[in-house]
Order: structure tokens, then sequence, then C-alpha cells
């Protein structure tokens, strides 16, 4: 019920205590009572107030009972003459919707005739749970002892007949109309009036029982006038209880039968009252209906169905095939397509049924005209009824079409087969907003849909297109138009050209929505979609397969996914959950290419491809290309690339290869990528600056998370950085497994990281596993121009938490030549089962070089390195052997590592030709290693300072156990000089002698040695030059073991310091 019905009822019920006051006062001053009534006083004919209750059954103008609370409420009164009184009730249908009255009422008392005349004004409020409806009543009565007459008059206010429910439901075509059923219901409040005159009929206990005759009259709007008769009987068997039974009947409501109970407190009648007086009345309730009477009325038509866009209805062109001759209603359809073309206006809709023959020749749209065929189910939207289903649609039958469909302006063509056609199945130019679906489309010699310069919003779906001559689909747009294209579970196979062709150029914006396609069987490329000049390209291509793309005659293309931007073109790509197996080239290719020869014209690429299947391609499984002025930015995620083969040429078979050229700026992520059984390396990533124009960069910033590769050839991850280039980088939680060589019996590594001539390259490789290689673990390398020793590459990086296991050459191998820099961290690692290469060299756990000018500045923390097949650590440094002023320089620390089992040497540094080295290896422990096959080595640690080298280094606080030969052994020779201090190192259980320190140069050693212990003497021998030591003298009391001098301590020079 509404909040004014609501306050209206409440505020009824609380009236009688707010006014009992006011009623008291009035009586105090009223004492012209006739004393004929009584023989009290003025207080024993006072009128009470009161409440009560009441049932009462269902009847006319309602159809649920209601339960009623009750107030009457005298205002004034002069007793046993006048009452101005207040009546209130409150009523709840048990259909739980709710009523209420509020009527103000006069009284007057003739003691001469005993009788009573009274009048009244009400208004009635009610809820029907779906309306609520307003009344003012009037009335008249006359109460006495022996008769009794009532008029009462009803007059609803505010909105009489509101439509509470209204339906729709299909009835069938009619000439050029679909009607719909039509249904509405009201609820009409109906005014009118009822008099009634009836008495006593008989005496019941200390009451009553009287009967009652009348007529009344109801009108409203929606229904006819009624007059009807009411009989009833009323009932006072007590002051306090009341009984009620009413029938009446009347041409709206029929014949109804009505029964009430109610109760009331303290009573109607004043004390006192003598009895056959008709004051005992006065407090009566006013006899009237007592709820708004409702007609609930119902109409039914016929009405056309309207179509939402134009507010007018729609209009059907009918048309059954082989008909001969007809006017296109539905009793008389047309017999061909065009016939009913011909007479077609916009926005109708032309419905096409197999008649005597289900073929028909190809047709001429008109513009905003609908072909739909009765073959499928067939839908529109109405005003009326949302979407409903055209009668008769569903049959499965397709009409034929023999020739080309030609599309106009806002047209629809649905439900048709295509055959056959000399030249394109369906076809538009300069046009707008087509919608092509539900159609089949096979042996077009041309396109199988070709929609040329087509602005607005089109849609191509649920078509199966097959054997076209060229293209299966075919778009192209130029200079402004602008498009929004929805491609949608088309299958599309055996094209004589690209299975689906979109083009743009010029100003041209296209914005294209590609799902749940399927193409097979494609020449030159499955999908292939380029954006040319200026244009810009918004696509989205979700849950599409692509399978079988073959060659052109050519031998060119062969990609499954071809995406393209060109000079200043921009595109957007979203690439999702694509499957694209069987591509006679790459299974998805991605190219920006600026304008070669003007690097103002940039193209713009930015595209996510995720939860992509590419198998089985050739060359590569996904190609990106960035070249010229270009820029791309992307991500691949959670994708998935196997079983990429090698090119026609041999080459490629990369699982997914990403390069940018010249002045290219690529920034992308791969997120969980796995590679497996690649031809070539499984992902390939390389920027090239331009070549003879090294003023001109390409850049690339990348991460690589939780990347997994496994069993391809040459390397897992291949990145590379050439002439003027940046790479910035960051590879993460990798797995790489199973690297196998090429065909010429290189590569292998696991990961391979180089950079070349002016190369810039900064990453961290954090967290990767790499086991059971070909080749190396992780190669790094950079290299400076080796014809121009001023054009410098340059490396900085950090190796962190990797698991390298199975090796093969080297678990870690980092070198540095010509003029180039490399900056690096290997931490917190562990490195095991390195072996020997094809050659049976190799084997080092971690492999450092620097060679001609380079300069490295590297730190190993942490490691653990075991079970090399060669040394453990190999640290090189070379300068240039034919130019001896070019110097190679190494800085390095080593510590906290743990190495065993190596073969050769646990730690080899060498220092040889024009080279300098300054190093500390600290805090750690070397053990177990043996010698060679040829029974050299077996050191803990061997350094080696040749021809002019320089070395100044520590050795401190480390633990050379167990090893086959020396523990350490420090020599230099050639021309070399040698700085070394050793101090707080246990040499344990090594082979005479623990500690072995020898110079053969003719220039320099100067050795510290301090609280050292070995278990197996100390060596010192000088062969040439000059053997400082510092402290000679008193080298046996401050470390432990035997010190033993060759040829003499007289050949030592004892010094304070080394300088």
């Amino acid at each position: 019920m509404k909040i004014s019905a609501q306050a209206l009822c409440v505020g009824l019920l609380v009236s009688g205590g707010l006014t009992s006051p006011v009623i008291a006062q009035t009586l105090e001053s009223e004492t012209d009572t006739p004393r004929s009534l009584t023989e009290g006083t003025a207080t024993d004919l006072r009128v009470l107030p009161r409440i009560g209750g009441q049932f009462t059954s269902e009847g006319a103008g309602y159809q649920d009972p209601f339960f009623s609370l009750e107030g009457f409420v005298p205002i004034t009164q002069n007793p046993g003459s006048t009452v101005t009184f207040l009546e209130g009730q409150l009523r709840l249908f048990t259909d739980s919707t709710m009523g209420g009255t509020i009527l103000l009422g006069q009284r007057f008392y003739n003691s001469t005739q005993n009788r009573i005349l009274g009048g009244y004004l009400s208004y009635d409020t009610r809820d029907t749970g779906n309306s609520l409806f307003h009344q003012i009543g009037a009335g008249f009565e006359r109460l006495g002892d022996d008769w009794d007459l009532r008029v009462n008059a009803y007059l609803p206010v505010g909105e009489r007949r509101p439509e509470v429910d209204e339906s729709f439901s299909l009835r069938g075509f009619q000439e050029n109309n679909l009607l719909l059923n039509h249904r509405q219901r009201f609820e009409a409040a109906m005014a009118g009036f009822d008099i009634e005159a009836g008495g006593r009929l008989l005496r019941l206990g200390a009451g009553d029982l009287r009967g009652y005759a009348g007529f009344y009259y109801y009108g409203g709007e929606g229904t006819d006038n009624a007059i009807g008769i009411r009989g009833r009987l009323e009932a006072h068997p007590t002051d306090y209880l009341n009984l009620g039974l009413s029938v009446q009947t009347d041409q709206i409501f029929d014949t109804r039968i009505v029964l009430s109970l109610g109760a009331t407190f303290p009573g109607t009648r004043p004390r006192g009252v003598e009895s056959g007086s008709a004051f005992a009345r006065m407090g009566e309730s006013v006899g009237r209906i007592a709820t708004i009477v409702v007609d609930e009325q119902t109409e039914n038509e016929q009405v056309a169905a309207i179509n939402p866009q134009t507010g007018q209805p729609w209009q059907f062109q009918q048309v059954t095939l082989g008909r001969s001759t007809g006017n296109g209603t539905f009793e008389t359809p047309f017999g061909t397509v065009q016939d009913a073309l011909s007479v077609a206006q916009a926005d109708d809709i032309v419905y096409v049924q197999v008649g005597t023959t289900s073929e028909t020749e190809g047709f001429q749209f008109a513009d905003g005209v609908t072909v739909l065929s009765a073959a499928l189910p067939q839908y529109i939207d109405t005003q009326q009824l949302g979407t409903l289903q055209l009668p008769l649609s569903g049959s499965g039958e397709f009409p034929t079409i023999t020739g080309t469909v030609t599309l106009a302006n806002n047209t629809t063509l649905t439900g048709f087969a295509i055959a056959n056609a000399t030249g394109n199945g369906i076809q538009g130019a300069a046009i707008e907003n087509v919608t092509i679906q539900d159609n089949r489309i096979t042996n077009a010699t041309g396109q199988g849909i070709s929609l040329i310069d087509v602005t607005g919003t089109s849609a191509i779906a649920r078509n199966v297109i097959t054997n076209s001559g060229q293209q299966g689909v075919f778009i192209q747009a130029s200079g402004t138009t602008q498009q929004e294209l929805t491609l949608d579970s088309n299958q599309i196979s055996d094209s004589g050209g690209q299975g689906v062709f979109i083009q743009s150029s010029g100003e041209v914006q296209q914005q294209l929505t590609a799902t749940n396609n399927q193409i097979t069987n494609s020449v030159g490329q499955g999908f292939y979609l380029a954006g040319n000049n200026n244009s810009r390209q918004v696509f989205d291509v979700l849950n599409t397969s692509i399978s079988n793309t073959v060659l052109d005659e050519n031998g060119d293309g062969g990609q499954g996914l071809f995406l393209q931007a060109n000079a200043s073109a921009q595109q957007t790509l979203t690439l999702e959950t694509l499957t694209v197996t069987e591509s006679a080239g790459q299974g998805i290719f991605i190219a920006a290419n600026g304008n070669e020869n003007d690097l103002m014209q940039q193209s713009i690429q930015n595209f996510n491809l995720s939860n992509a299947t590419v198998s089985e391609s050739t060359g590569q499984g996904i190609f990106i290309a960035a070249n010229n002025n270009s820029e791309q930015t992307f991500d691949i995620d959670a994708s998935t690339i196997n079983q990429t083969r090698l090119g026609s040429n041999g080459d490629g078979g990369q699982g997914v290869f990403i390069q940018g050229n010249r002045v290219a700026v690529q920034d992308f992520t791969l997120n969980d990528t796995t590679v497996t059984n690649s031809a070539g390396q499984g992902i390939l990533i390389a920027t090239n600056g331009d070549e003879k124009d090294l003023t001109v960069q390409s850049r690339q910033e990348f991460k690589l998370n939780g990347t997994e590769v496994s069993d391809t050839v040459g390397q897992g991850i291949f990145i590379a950085a050439n002439n003027n280039s940046e790479q910035v980088f960051n590879i993460d939680s990798s797995t790489i497994r199973n690297i196998e060589l090429d065909a010429q019996g290189e590569g292998g590594q696991g990961i391979f990281v180089q950079g070349n001539r002016m190369a810039v390259q900064e990453f961290q490789i954090d967290s990767p596993t790499i086991t059971n290689n070909a080749g190396q673990g992780i190669f790094v390398t950079t290299n400076g121009d080796e014809n121009d020793l001023s054009v410098q590459s340059r490396q900085e990086f950090a190796i962190t938490d990797a698991q390298i296991r199975e090796s093969t050459g080297q678990g870690i191998f980092m070198s540095a030549n010509n003029n180039s820099t490399q900056k690096f961290e290997i931490t917190n690692s562990t490195i095991n089962d390195t072996t020997l290469n094809n050659l049976d060299s190799g084997g080092q756990g971690v492999f450092v070089q620097a060679n001609s000018i380079a300069q490295q500045d590297f730190t190993i923390d942490n490691v653990q390195i075991s079970d090399s097949q060669g040394q453990g650590i190999f640290v090189g440094a070379n300068g240039d052997e034919k130019n001896p002023e070019l110097q190679s320089q190494q800085r390095f620390q080593i510590s906290n590592v743990q190495i065993s089992n190596s073969t050769g040497q646990g730690i080899f540094v060498s220092a040889n030709n024009n080279s300098r080295q300054e190093f500390e290896i600290e805090t750690s422990t070397i053990s177990g290693t043996t010698p060679t096959s040829e029974t050299d080595g077996g050191q803990g640690i061997f350094v080696q300072g040749n021809a002019v080298s320089v070395q100044d280094y520590r050795i401190n606080n480390t633990m050379v156990t167990d090893n086959a030969s020396q523990g350490i052994f420090l020599q230099t020779n050639g021309n070399a000089e040698t700085l070394a201090d050793v101090e707080l190192t246990i040499l344990d259980k090594n082979a005479v002698p623990g500690f072995n320190a020898v110079l053969n140069s003719d220039r320099s050693f100067c050795l510290a040695l301090t609280e050292n212990t070995s278990t197996t003497e100390f060596q010192l021998q000088r062969n040439n030059g000059t053997f400082e030591v510092v402290n000679l003298d008193n080298l046996p009391q401050t470390n432990t073991g035997t010190v033993n001098f060759a040829p003499t301590p007289e050949d030592f020079t004892n010094v304070s310091q080394c300088n």
C-alpha cells in the first residue's frame, strides 16, 4: 500500500484518543437534555467512543475477503439531541493489500418523531496491489425504531482506470504485416449510488433483526453502466455483536452473497436509553459499501508488430520461389526475390520460402531492405514482444542463389545458399552498414564475400564459405572510410587466396572484432590484416582456429595469421585463444614497417597475444619484427608453440622470433610461454642498428617470465644486439632443457646473449633452471668492432639463483672481445655436472674471458660448483698477441664459493699477453680436484701470469682440501709481474707441496704469505727475476707448515710490503 493510505488509516485509529478530552469538556456544558429519554442525567445519554473489528467475505468489486479495524469518535454532541462524529476504518485484505476510510458525520435526534436524521462526507482509499484508488463519498440516512432509509453516493477521484498488465503473443502473418495478439488488463474504480429501506423484522435477544431492500447503480470507464438490486439482513443480538448477510445481482458482477461478522466495544448504545427509543442508534456505524468497488477488465485485439527502430509496423514482402505471380502479401506472395526487391521500401523485410523450386538468380538490393529465408529460425525485434521467431522459419530448406548478390546501404542477407557464382558470391562497394549471416557460399570464382569501402557498422556471422576462387572474405577500405566490423563464427575453407583479407589505406579507421572463426586450407595467409599509410586499426581476434595454410603460387606466404602496419599506420590488437596449426610459413606473423626512406614516418603496433597454441609451423612459430622507424609494445601470455620446422632453405625453425631493425623500438613481455620441439632456437630476440650508419639506434626492452623451452636446436633462448642498438631485459623463473646442437655441430646453449659493435645490453637472469643441454647452460658475450677498436660494445648484468645442470662445454660462459666492457654478478647459484664438449675441451662450471682490449668487472658470490669435467671456475685475460699495446683488464671478486670434484683446477686464473688482472678470492672452499686425462692439473687454485701481464690479487680465508695436486699453485712466466697476498687459508690433504709459488719471469713476483696452514708444506721457487717475500725471515712463524725455498732462501728478497 502507498504511504498516503497508511498514514490515513493510522491517523483514524489514533484520533479517538486525541479527541476524548474534547468530548468530555463539551458534555459538561450541555445540560438541555430531553427528560423523556431516560430517568438518568445527561451523562447517561452521551455517545461514547468505541473501537471494533469485522470480517467481511468477498463481494462485488473486490475478489478477496478482508478484516477491518474500526473506530467511532464523537467530536461534539448535545446529549440526547445531536452528535458530530468521526468514523474510520482500516481494511486488511487476505491478498495482503489494504484500504481505508475516514468519514465525518452529523446526526440529529427528534424525540417527538422518535427518529434520527443524518448525513456524512467520506474519503476512501484502496490499494489493490496493482493500483491505488481514491474516492469521495456522501450520504443521507433516516434511522428509527420502525423503519430506516439510506442513500449513499460514491465518486472515484484521480486516476480511475489504470492499466495493470499487458501481454502480447504471436498470431501470424496477414497481408504484409505480422500480427500479434494484444491483451490488456485494467482495474476501473466504479462510481455509483445505492438506496435502501427497511426496518425491524423481529426482536433478537437484547437487540433485533432488521431487513433491507434497495437498488444501486455502478458506472465506470471501459464497461457498461449497470443497475442492480440488493437485499440484506442485519442482526444485533447484543450491543457488542453484529452479523450481516447480503445478496445482490447486476450485469457486471453477477450475483454475490456477502457475509459479515463484527464486534464492537463498549457497544453502540448510550446508557439509560429507554426501550424502543431510536436514540439508542445514535452511535451506530454509517451503513454504506465499505470499500471502493473495482472492476477488473480485459481487452483483446490484434495489432501489427512494430519495428522498435522506426516506431512503424514491420512490412513484409513475401516470396515463395517458383510462384508465377503475386503481390508480396502472405496470401499472394511474389515468385522471385528480385520482384520483391523492386517494390520493397527501406526497413522492409523480404521473406523467402522454398516453393516449387529452391533456386533464384542473383539480385541487387535496395537500400534499407532485409532479405531473410525461412531455412533457419529467423528473429526480429519488436516494440511489443521483444525478440520473436518469425512464423514458418526454421524449415531447413535453403533457397539457392545462382549468381552474385550485390548489397546496398543498410541491408541484411540471411539464410541462403549461394552457389557457383561467376565472380564474387556476395559483394558491396561504397555503401554502409551491412549484415551477412547464416549463409552458405560455395564455388564462387572470385571472393566469397567482398566489401570495398563499406562504412559504418557491419557484421559477417555464421557463414560457411568454401572453395572460393580467391579470398574467402575480402575487406578493403581507403580514403577516409570508417568501419566497425564483426566477423563471428564463420567457417572458411579451401580458399584460392587468403581465408580472410582485411586491408586499409589512406586515413581509414577500422575496428574489427573476429570471434569463433575457423579458417582452413587457405593460400598465402589464413587471416591477413594490413594497415597502410596513415590508417588506424583496432582489431580483436578471439577464439579463432587457423589450419593448413599453404604457400601461394610464387612460393611465398603460408602464414596462419599475418598482421602488418606500414608507413604511418597504427594498429591496436588483441589476439586471444588462437589455435594455429600446419602452416607452410610462420604460424603468426606480426610486423611494423616504418618508411625506409623517410624515418619521420612511424608505424605503431600495440598488441596482446594470449592463450595461443601454435604448432607445426614453418620458419617460425611466432614471428614479430619492427623495421625502420617503428614501435611495438606487446605481451605474449600463456601461449604454447611447438614443432616449428625449418624453412625451405634450411633456415629458421624458431618457436618465437622477435627482431627490431634500424630505429625500431620494442617493449614487450613473454609470460608463461612454452616452446617445445623447435628445429631452431626456442626463442630468438635480436635488435639491429643500422650497419652503415651507427647514429641510427634500435632499442628493445623486454621481460621473459616463467618461460619454458625444451627440445629445441641451437639455443633455448637466443638474444643478440648488433651495431648501435640497446637492450634492457629480464629473464625470470625460466626452465630450459634438452637443447641440441645445430646441423653444423654448434650451439646447444640454454641461454645465449650476444652484443656486437656498439651494442649496449643491461639485463638480469633470475632463477633459471637449465638442464641437459648440448652446449653451455648460459653463454654471454660482447664484441667490439674487430676492425675499428674505437667502436665499443657494453654489457651490464646479473645472474642470480640459477640452477644449471648437465651442460656441455661450460655451465656459464662469459666473454668480452675487442673494445668491449662487461660488468656482472653471478650469485646464489648452483652449477653441477658440466661435461666436455665434442672436442673433448671445456667442461668448466664458470668460464670468464677478456680478449684484446676488453674490460671485465665482475663478482662471483655464493655459488656452488660440483662435478665439472673441466675447471670449476676459469678466468682468463688475453691482450692482443700481435699488438702488445692493446691491454685487456679484469677486476673481479670470487667469494663464498664451494667448488668440488673439478677436473684440472678448482679455480684457474690466467693473464696472457698485455693484460691486467686485479682480483680477490675469499671465504671459499675448493676440494676434490682431479687431474685431466693427461694427468696434468689437479690444483685447487691455479693462478698464472704470462707474457707482459700484470696480476694483483689476494687469496683470503679460503679452505683448499683433498686436491690431487697443489692446493694453491701461483706461477709467473715470461715478462709478467705478480703481487700476491695469501692469508688465513687452510691447505689440507693436498699433494706435496700444498702451496707452490714459482717465478719464471725475468721481472718480479711479490708474495705476502700470512697465517696460512698447509699440511703438505709451502714451496717457493725462484727460477728467474726478482722474487720478493714479505717478512721472509718469519715465514715459518707466521704460517703453519714447512716452508721450502728453492734454490735457497738467499735467492729471495725480503720486503716489508708489496708495492
